[in-house]
């Protein structure tokens, strides 16, 4: 998020989730926006075509049900280590 303005993010935050999401590549800065770019091209689709064998792949443009999310790491209140064998 360090070429995003924090004001560009909408903040979703329920019981289960928290996240912040945005519909546009746009306030993803250059690279984001290349790199959808890039995602959403003829070349990229027929490649991920070859791949999964999955034809007629269309991108889409508008993320319809979809976007780009930053999900933040919570503090966990319970120990996640493992114990050490004896």
């Amino acid at each position: 998020m360090s070429h995003t303005r924090k004001s560009d993010w909408v903040h979703h935050n329920t019981q289960n989730l928290e996240k912040l999401g945005q519909k546009s590549a746009a306030g993803l800065g250059p690279a984001g926006f290349q790199l959808v770019a890039l995602l959403h091209s003829a070349p990229f689709l027929y490649l991920l075509s070859e791949i999964t064998g999955i034809w007629n792949l269309l991108p889409d443009p508008y993320m319809h049900g979809a976007g780009y999310s930053i999900i933040p790491q919570k503090e966990s209140s319970t120990s996640t280590s493992t114990p050490t064998p004896t």
